[in-house]
């Protein structure tokens, strides 16, 4: 009854053993087969009993069984060996009803009577993890060996651990074992090694670095630039085992880049270039322009002023001849009267045909007429040729108010009462100036321009305000009118230091609007009817007083008290001689 039972327990554990178990002898023939892990048998027991390994399997397996039966049996020693059969159960098929194959692993150790006993243990799973392991390797290892980009393993302190083909190549060395046998630190390939301490320090940190760029040497002593991709690798403690990542040469790159900023760079340049030509175009524009208004106009009134000088100098030099021939005549005529008091009766009708005591009272005050008359020709003259300069365009010293006088001589007509419009006060407060180094062409022109915009503001506000009426008009004079009389005011003076002149030209206008003053310097800009202004006379006044006299022109204005337009010009400016002939009139 015990051995009964201990034959059972026996039975179930080799039941429950995985292993496969049986007896050959030295000819390979199965002697005993133990009943145990029957769903790895290739034959059922019942087909493998008394038979060879010839019999039972493929040619390739059973000499393979008989060449390890045979060298445990001469060696007296266990071998071991791994072989592959397919295993025949229904629980180990494939999907498609075909045996599955098994891996095995067996000792073959020998037994008395020239037997051995042979245990195989299923592998398979442990052979298909090395097989997958083996492809994922073999895979790994063709994109490692054929990557176009650089891969590498380094240690913390600089040693090359791994590098493949590609970095390898990069780096200019012919294999991976040359490159790892000359580069022992990796820091020294770095142009600035602080950039491989700057890498470390980040990967400390985040463990991971992208595009890391930096500048390395190649074996020949050239100069590329790279971008890394890094990771850090720890243990389980944390510490730092090495570091793997890629590289990639950028040089291309960096070149292209900066090429792309020298280009970007010229094209700023460019684009500067030609915004300021644009400014200067406009500006020659805006000269050229005003040069042909003010060219023509001051060539107008030198020619006009030369002129009508010759003629009136003719006249007024006769003048005084004339005058003394009349009183001499005038002398006889009385003595006639005298020595013959009764003259003839045609001489008495002649007489009173012609009225001759009017003509003998009359004909000096004709003459004294007509030398006031060539007295303010003259004075026109000297105004238009003061005005004009045309024959100074060098530094002189000049009488800031006799521009200002003469100014107001040429506009004159404009100031006057004229069809229903009343006149322009001017109110002048000069005071102590001294002759200031200028360009007297340009100044007068300067106070050409505001003056004239002055006169302009002053129509347009009584035109707003309805002062232009007809003198016959019983309110013209009205004193409600006479408050709002048009006036201009000019007051000069010295500034505290004495090195600059301030000349004040304000009217009482309707004023100019605040965004309206913001561009009242802009060249063309102007308020005015198409045809009334060109949108230059500030402009060029600006550049006259800003740029040809290094002197400061402000303007003042609000809808109460009109505007005021204040020239500051020094009274010796530090100017180049040769600007004379780069004035706005003549650029």
């Amino acid at each position: 009854m015990a051995l009964r039972t201990s034959e059972a327990e026996l039975r179930a554990l080799f039941a429950a053993m995985p292993d496969v178990i049986a007896v050959f002898d030295g000819n390979g023939t199965y002697r005993k087969i133990i009943s145990t892990n029957s769903e790895l048998l290739y034959r059922p027991h019942i087909e493998r009993a008394g038979k060879t390994v010839y019999e039972v399997l493929p040619p390739e397996q059973a000499t393979l069984f008989i060449i390890h039966i045979q060298r445990s049996l001469n060696t007296s020693k266990t071998v071991n060996l791994e072989y592959c059969l397919p295993v025949f159960s229904s629980s180990q098929q494939n999907e498609d009803d075909t045996p599955r194959s098994a891996w095995f692993s067996a000792s073959v150790s020998p037994l008395p009577n020239n037997c051995v006993l042979w245990v195989a243990r299923d592998i398979t799973e442990r052979k298909m993890a090395e097989q997958r392991l083996q492809q994922a390797e073999e895979k790994y290892r063709s994109i490692f060996e054929n990557a176009a980009e650089g891969i590498f393993q380094t240690t913390p302190d600089g040693r090359c651990l791994s590098a493949n083909p590609a970095l390898v190549e990069m780096y200019g060395y012919g294999s991976p074992a040359e490159f790892m046998a000359a580069v022992p630190d990796i820091s020294k390939l770095y142009v600035y090694p602080q950039h491989r301490a700057e890498l470390i320090a980040q990967l400390e940190q985040c463990n991971v670095v992208s595009q890391f760029e930096a500048e390395v040497y190649r074996q020949d002593g050239s100069v590329i630039w790279t971008s890394e991709n890094v990771r850090v690798v720890r243990n389980e403690a944390g510490e730092a085992l090495y570091y793997e990542g890629t590289v990639q040469d950028i040089t291309q790159r960096k070149y292209a880049e900066e090429a792309l900023r020298d280009s970007e760079a010229k094209e700023r340049e460019k684009s500067q270039q030609l915004e300021q030509a644009l400014r200067d175009l406009q500006q020659t524009q805006t000269q050229l322009v005003q040069s042909e208004k003010m060219s023509s106009l001051g060539q107008l009134m030198a020619g006009v002023a030369h002129e009508i000088n010759n003629p009136v100098n003719f006249i007024y030099g006769n003048l005084a001849y004339a005058r003394n021939y009349t009183r001499d005549m005038l002398r006889l005529i009385q003595a006639y009267q005298r020595a013959y008091p009764d003259p003839t009766p045609d001489l008495r009708q002649e007489t009173e045909d012609i009225d001759l005591g009017f003509l003998m009272e009359d004909l000096p005050k004709l003459l004294g007429s007509m030398r006031l008359g060539a007295e303010r020709i003259r004075e026109i003259v000297r105004s238009l040729r003061s005005f004009s300069r045309h024959d100074e365009a060098d530094l002189k010293q000049v009488d800031v108010h006799d521009g200002l006088d003469s100014t107001l001589r040429i506009l004159q007509h404009r100031l006057k009462a004229d069809g229903g419009k009343p006149a322009i006060r001017v109110v002048k407060n000069y005071g102590q100036l001294v002759p200031i180094k200028c360009f007297a062409g340009q100044l007068n022109q300067v106070f050409m321009n505001i003056l004239s915009n002055a006169i302009d503001a002053l129509r347009d506000r009584e035109l707003a305000v309805g002062l232009h009426r007809d003198p016959t008009d019983p309110d013209y004079e009205h004193p409600e009118h006479l408050t709002s009389i048009s006036e201009i005011r000019i007051h000069t003076e010295l500034s505290p230091e004495g090195d600059r002149v301030i000349i004040h030209i304000a009217d009482n206008g309707s004023g100019i609007p605040p965004e309206v003053q913001q561009r009242i310097f802009d060249p063309f800009f102007t308020t005015k009817e198409i045809g009334k202004g060109t949108g230059l006379g500030l402009s060029i006044s600006h550049q006259i007083v800003v740029e040809r006299h290094c002197g400061q022109l402000r303007c003042v204005s609000n809808p109460e008290d009109g505007t005021e337009f204040t020239i500051e010009v020094p009274v010796n400016p530090e100017i180049p001689e040769e600007w004379g002939d780069r004035d706005p009139s003549r650029s």
